[in-house]
């Protein structure tokens, strides 16, 4: 843990050097560098047996250049305890965008999946969907419309194609709205290959030996709304695969599916700014991987600028055909975001 804590320090003292000693860039554009510090306890009564811990959960630091009027540049750093306990280079892309219309390439998160939420936990179709990889993107934006196509090569290769090629492919459109007193926004998202997922992956390659061989690619869709009037927001997501995922063996073995719907309420509590949140989430063909049902609330306060509190309870409950049972897990986070 010295070692990522160093590796985070050393490249923070970097950037900044790099911003200080580079006039050049800063004069012909903009450099802005922001981070993200999260810690937090939880304490849940599992399925089985019960747990506690006190994490440092996330620590992100991010680097936005734009160095012209057509180019941007993104770097985002990440470490988190217990998950990525080495820090990584987490996205990092190239853009050129004009007049609406951008070319982005680099290791990004694909837009499969809008995972909309004010929860402390991730939304279980995140969990699921959420795609980071090294791609190449093209879309427009109007001012309404949004839309966006993508290639890469993931972890995955069908059987009968299984040269390490390019064969991941995905498109997505959003509409979004803005009126006196509401706002909205609907997309919609494809991917050719849903066990290609961040999710996803590790599972084919765990049941496949490690070798990531598919018979087929087995297509997904998500699909996401989100509504605002005045200070209640609603959320609701549902993402699938559109088809059943056979193993090499020939056995049929999943497909899997989630889907949430959350609603939060914007108020003053003391003078600060707090959303209260309620959830239902579920998973289905995930069993032994993810809870069947999840029901959660939240209350987030910012207690000062850039500082945040969050008090989050949740209930899980497991496939009859796991264990059966039900969790309880109370999460508390404080974060700063600079």
């Amino acid at each position: 843990m010295r070692n990522s804590f160093s590796d985070i320090l050393t490249f923070l003292i970097i950037t900044i050097i790099a911003a200080t000693v580079s006039p050049a860039v800063l004069l012909a554009g903009e450099i802005n560098i922001g981070g993200l510090i999260e810690t937090g306890l939880f304490i849940e009564q599992g399925y089985e047996e019960d747990s506690s811990d006190i994490t440092l959960s996330t620590v992100e630091i991010g680097i936005d250049a734009e160095l012209n009027d057509m180019v941007q540049g993104n770097i985002v750093m990440l470490w988190e305890e217990d998950d990525t306990e080495e820090v990584i280079v987490d996205q990092a892309s190239i853009t050129i965008e004009d007049q609406g219309r951008y070319l982005t390439a680099g290791r990004i998160g694909l837009p499969f999946g809008s995972y909309e939420s004010n929860m402390i936990s991730d939304p279980l179709t995140l969990e699921i969907g959420e795609t980071c990889e090294s791609a190449v993107m093209a879309g427009i934006d109007f001012t309404n419309l949004s839309m966006a196509l993508y290639t890469f090569n993931g972890d995955t290769a069908e059987e009968l194609n299984s040269e390490d090629n390019i064969g991941h492919f995905g498109a997505s459109i959003g509409y979004s709205m803005d009126a006196q007193s509401m706002s909205s926004a609907v997309g919609i998202d494809y991917i050719n290959s849903i066990m290609d997922t961040d999710g996803l992956s590790s599972a084919v390659i765990e049941m496949s030996g490690e070798t990531g061989m598919v018979t087929d690619y087995v297509a997904g869709a998500a699909i996401h709304s989100t509504v605002s009037f005045g200070p209640l927001t609603i959320a609701a997501e549902y993402l699938t695969a559109l088809d059943k995922y056979t193993d090499l063996s020939g056995v049929t073995t999943m497909e899997p599916s989630a889907f949430t719907v959350e609603a939060g309420y914007s108020f003053q509590m003391a003078g600060k700014g707090a959303v209260l949140s309620i959830g239902y989430q579920g998973t289905d063909d995930m069993s032994g991987m993810l809870p069947e049902k999840r029901i959660l609330t939240c209350l987030s306060v910012e207690v000062k600028e850039g500082l945040n509190f969050g008090l989050e309870y949740a209930r899980d409950e497991d496939y009859s055909n796991a264990t059966g049972e039900t969790a309880d897990i109370i999460n508390i986070l404080l974060a700063i975001e600079f």
